[in-house]
């Protein structure tokens, strides 16, 4: 009888060292998709995390400043205290929540039926204003981003990572209960350049309905264009805001510098911490009446 011996053969060097080099390959496949997958999911994030903060920093401005004027306790204050184009302060006349008269009573005749003076609650007078900006022109120093401000009594940060910000307004100088316009019928966007309590200057010089490259930079003066000049703070109607936010880490290995409008400035902005900006109009619903 014939016994078969089964074949005991095993791999050679050459097989095993094959095998190692292929395994090897696939799993640095493997590794680099995940890899890059992991990055675009960071990248992603920062992306969601800038345009979440600049959303959630129009809404809060939204909200505070359509109380711009608010004046239950007939103050006789100033609404508005400067409308420049790097910042904004107003007064409003909110409840303090202290039983003023002594009644037992929180209520209307608390605070709200007495004429204050003075803005001594917290609350009271408002700025939006750009942190880290030594010298006030809307930009943070250096290139670098900043928190932007609310402050009264109080700083608290609206929110992080703000490279600049812009305000303009508008207003109705003639009573008629219509934000006034420019020749071509487009609404006119002013700004205080000076600081003397009077809208001076307007941003869409060309007169086309949008603030943008096309216009000069810094605007011109309601004067050049023929229009009526030394606007009280009074009659502002709207407040239109300009925030650009970046990403907190740069996001790109090359440098690229973009253009960027923000109210009455253009600001170059480095493209690798991917720079958004947003901008919205609100109406102050408590002026003019």
């Amino acid at each position: 009888m014939i016994k078969k011996t089964a074949n005991i053969r095993g791999f050679s060097l050459i097989e095993l060292l094959i095998s190692m080099v292929v395994g090897s390959m696939v799993l640095m496949a493997i590794y680099s998709s995940f890899d890059s997958q992991a990055k675009s999911n960071v990248k992603q994030q920062q992306i969601v995390d800038v345009q979440q903060n600049l959303r959630g920093a129009l809404y809060l401005m939204e909200q505070d400043i359509r109380m711009a004027g608010c004046d239950p306790g007939a103050t006789g204050l100033p609404s508005i205290v400067s409308a420049g184009p790097n910042s904004f302060r107003y007064n409003l006349e909110i409840h303090n929540g202290i039983d003023d008269d002594a009644d037992g009573l929180i209520d209307e005749a608390d605070e709200f039926g007495i004429v204050d003076t003075t803005m001594d609650e917290p609350g009271e007078d408002i700025t939006f204003i750009l942190a880290n900006d030594a010298d006030n022109n809307g930009v943070t120093d250096a290139g670098a981003a900043g928190p932007l401000n609310r402050t009264d009594s109080t700083v608290v940060r609206v929110a992080e990572d703000i490279r600049a910000i812009g305000f303009a307004y508008a207003y109705d100088n003639d009573g008629d209960g219509q934000q006034d316009t420019t020749a071509g019928g487009n609404v006119i966007w002013a700004i205080d350049s000076d600081g003397d309590g009077d809208l001076d200057t307007i941003l869409d010089t060309d007169d086309d309905g949008d603030i943008d490259t096309s216009d000069t930079v810094g605007g011109v003066t309601l004067t050049s264009l023929g229009l009526p000049t030394n606007i009280a703070l009074n009659a502002i109607r709207a407040v239109r805001v300009w925030v650009l936010a970046r990403t907190r880490n740069p996001l790109r290995e090359t440098s690229r510098m973009r253009n960027y409008v923000v109210g009455n400035k253009v600001v170059m902005a480095d493209d690798r911490f991917e720079p958004r900006l947003m901008t919205t109009t609100i109406k102050c619903r408590n002026m003019g009446i």
